[in-house]
């Protein structure tokens, strides 16, 4: 907790108005701290440095994992086939000839259903795999 101008102020103009009146440890101490320069942006560097490698960490750990599972899909021949499947049983129960679909298509996949047998498109893919 910073001592505001005003606090400081009023320490400065009491000691002024009764200069032989010994100041109390805190007051000693608000009046200390305001005579450093540019206190407070220095208090929120040093919190800042303190809580870097932290903040680093909850930051970059995300990053690394996403980063790691997209080099893991684009070289995973098994996720390769599974999705080329899926847009071709995909394409068979729709009666459609697209070339690639959204990837929050794969979450509606459970809701596709085939129209004789009524399986998922799931069922299909896991089916043929």
């Amino acid at each position: 907790m910073m001592p505001t101008a005003k606090e400081v102020e009023e320490i400065q103009e009491k000691q002024l108005q009764n200069p032989d009146m010994q100041l109390g440890v805190p007051e000693q101490f608000v009046l200390m701290l305001s005579k450093i320069p540019c206190l407070l942006e220095r208090l929120k560097l040093w919190i800042f440095t303190l809580d870097y490698k932290t903040m680093e960490k909850d930051i970059a750990e995300p990053l690394m994992d996403l980063q790691l599972a997209m080099k893991e899909m684009e070289e995973s021949k098994t996720f390769r086939k599974a999705m080329s499947i899926f847009l071709a049983i995909g394409n068979s129960l729709s009666g459609t000839e697209i070339k690639g679909f959204q990837l929050d298509y794969l979450a509606k996949a459970s809701e596709v259903k085939d129209p004789v047998y009524k399986h998922t498109l799931t069922y299909h893919l896991a089916e043929y795999m």
